[in-house]
Formats: structure tokens, C-alpha cells, sequence
């Protein structure tokens, strides 16, 4: 009886095991304005290297770099559109691939674009980091920020807030916090009291109609809110205020 419970147990074990791994492989998007937004131009160039995809500008840009984490269970790519016309800007964008595509898994895998300053895919080198990422990745982003202060000029959250127990406030390093009106997956007062834990000189805006899954394109998402505006809209302002904060 005993080795029976065993087996049952193990057996348990290894199809939630399976389900996981399925799961982490099958995450969400790309959708069709990611995959297209994927394609180099004139404009902007585009290199897969290893685990990571760089934006590259196609002339000099500002020598300002972001490096971005993508949501739970989001496949990286789908955060192209905002990327590329960050891009278009001036500023090489980064955006790593996560094991199970989950960034709570690979906080510290930065490290590895930030060791590329002279030395990337787009040719340019690079005189200031910036580190950001969209909900889970943003959270994580936020963890690496409190690790190593040192490395980077700026964080960047996207639909995301730091965890309760991690404090910036005291921070010198520069912050922006975009969030979506509709957002359905970030309550006011998560996002409000996230703000506390935040330097008290983070640019906070809003995409007035936003919500959670459109920034990045990627499907709808469960318990998210409608969204009022049209995704190449949020897109769009996401970048703006995103370009503006890295080069003023």
C-alpha cells in the first residue's frame, strides 16, 4: 500500500512537472504587429543574439540603451512594436528571453547586455543603461535596480510596481511608471501605494484607455480590463514618454 502511495505521489509530481514545462513553453504571442515589427529597415535593425533581441537605430543614436523584461508568461517578442519605434528614437532596446517565460526566474540576466557597452550587436557603444520591463518584468527589473544601483541611470515600469517588500524611496536613480487607465490586472491602490516605494521624483503618466495586455501585442489577457484606444495607440504614447524619459 505504502509503495503504491509512492508511485501515485511521483506520478502526481511528474505531470504537474510536465504541465509546467508545457505551460512555460506555450506563453503568449507574438501577435502579427510583433512579428512584422521583427523585420529590419531602413530605420531600424534588428539582431537576435543568443537569448536576447537589440533594436539597433540604423544611424548613431543617443548612446543610451534600455534593457526590458517581458511580462509572465508573455513570449518576448511580443513587445517589438513598442521596442522598435523606441528604437526609431535613438535609444537601443534590448529585450531578454526568460527561461519558462517567467523573469522571476532570471532577475540578474542583465548582467549579460550590461557587459556589452562597447562590444553589441548594434555596433554603437553605449554611455547609459536603463533597465525596464512590463508587469511581473517590471517587478523584477525593479529587483535588480535595488541589487545593483550602480549599473544604470533608470528604470522604466510598464503596467508594473515594485514588490511591497522592496523599497526605492531613498533611491537616486531616475524612475518612470507608465500605467493604463483600464488596466484590469493593476488595482489603483496597488498602483498608488507602489508609488511610496518609489523616489519621490518618479514620473508617473497614464495611457488614458489603456489597458494591460497592449503593452505589448500579445492577445487579450484573463481579468484584464477593454481597452478604449486602439493598441498602435498605446504603442505609440508608451514609446513617446518612454523616449522623452531616457533622452530629455
Amino acid at each position: 500500500m505504502a509503495q503504491k502511495g509512492i508511485r501515485i505521489f511521483i506520478a502526481v509530481v511528474a505531470i504537474a512537472a510536465l504541465a509546467f514545462i508545457i505551460w512555460g513553453w506555450t506563453p503568449a504571442g507574438p501577435g502579427k504587429a510583433a512579428r512584422a515589427a521583427l523585420k529590419s529597415d531602413a530605420a531600424v535593425t534588428v539582431v537576435r543574439e543568443g537569448k536576447r533581441l537589440w533594436f539597433c537605430p540604423a544611424e548613431s543614436g543617443s548612446g543610451a540603451a534600455l534593457v526590458f523584461y517581458p511580462g509572465g508568461h508573455v513570449d518576448y517578442r511580443s513587445y517589438a512594436p513598442i521596442l522598435r519605434r523606441i528604437a526609431e528614437e535613438g535609444t537601443i532596446a534590448v529585450v531578454q528571453r526568460m527561461p519558462f517565460s517567467l523573469a522571476v526566474l532570471a532577475a540578474a540576466s542583465a548582467r549579460d547586455s550590461f557587459a556589452q557597452t562597447l562590444d553589441n550587436p548594434c555596433g554603437q557603444a553605449i554611455s547609459s543603461w536603463y533597465i525596464g520591463g512590463h508587469s511581473l518584468g517590471g517587478a523584477m527589473a525593479a529587483v535588480y535596480v535595488d541589487r545593483n544601483p550602480e549599473q544604470m541611470q533608470g528604470l522604466v515600469l510598464w503596467g508594473a510596481y515594485p514588490d511591497d517588500s522592496l523599497d526605492l524611496s531613498g533611491s537616486s536613480i531616475r524612475v518612470l511608471s507608465v500605467y493604463a487607465s483600464n488596466d484590469g490586472l493593476v488595482s489603483e491602490e496597488e498602483r498608488t501605494g507602489a508609488v511610496n516605494n518609489l523616489p519621490a521624483s518618479t514620473t508617473v503618466v497614464e495611457i488614458t484607455g489603456g489597458n494591460h495586455a497592449q503593452f505589448g501585442d500579445y492577445g487579450r489577457q484573463a481579468g484584464d480590463g477593454a481597452a478604449a484606444i486602439p493598441a498602435q495607440t498605446q504603442w505609440d504614447w508608451t514609446a513617446q514618454v518612454t523616449s522623452q524619459f531616457i533622452i530629455p
